[in-house]
């Protein structure tokens, strides 16, 4: 797993992080990324993958409360 530089928190506690997996560290070997959504315990409750998910990227979240658009 790669992190990237993707990184959001939402009012509800939820931390939401890019992730660009590659296998020597360097963009060479870079595969499509995904998002993972973590708990306020730190825990992956949701990935998010496919379509127009891929990186590198950076993030900007707009929180509605009860949703977030990223």
């Amino acid at each position: 797993m790669g992190l990237t530089t993707a990184l959001a928190v939402t009012r509800t506690g939820f931390v939401i992080v890019g992730s660009l997996p590659t296998t020597d560290g360097t963009s060479a070997t870079a595969q499509a990324g995904c998002l993972i959504v973590l708990n306020s315990h730190g825990r992956a409750v949701e990935t998010i993958a496919g379509g127009p998910i891929n990186g590198p990227w950076d993030m900007t979240p707009v929180d509605h409360g009860f949703f977030t658009t990223l």
